[in-house]
């Protein structure tokens, strides 16, 4: 009969007083409005980037008047090229890693349940 060995408990360093492990999907604890550099993982911060560049983006283009749409001026065509590869760029850094959509993730769990933001992110998270 085989002998096991038995290694002793190695207790286990979380990553951050914000997250235990970079593919946590909950924080520990939600962060506030500044982190230090290394208190969220590389991953987390690349999509914090897409997602406000995205959120700008697109904000920029429901701005945009209705006559421009209408006529679908250089204003209109430029806004909704630069909205629309925002979009892009997140759902790919999002499916880059598992690291990402973990990130995705946590950053979606602290948004109020009413939040459209919460909603709009759906797709992203599939």
């Amino acid at each position: 009969m085989p002998v096991l060995k038995t290694f002793p408990e190695v207790a286990v360093k979380p990553f951050s007083l914000l997250v235990n492990h970079p593919l946590d999907e909950t924080y520990l604890s939600p962060p506030g409005d500044y982190c230090a550099e290394g208190e969220l993982p590389e991953e987390e911060t690349e999509v914090r980037q897409a997602l406000t560049a995205m959120y700008v983006l697109t904000n920029r283009l429901m701005n945009i008047s209705l006559w421009d749409r209408l006529l679908g001026t250089r204003k209109y065509s430029s806004a909704s090229r630069s909205a629309t590869e925002s979009q892009r760029r997140l759902m790919v850094l999002v499916n880059s890693t598992p690291l990402h959509k973990a990130a995705l993730r946590r950053i979606v769990s602290v948004m109020p349940e009413d939040n459209g933001g919460r909603k709009a992110l759906r797709d992203y998270l599939s």
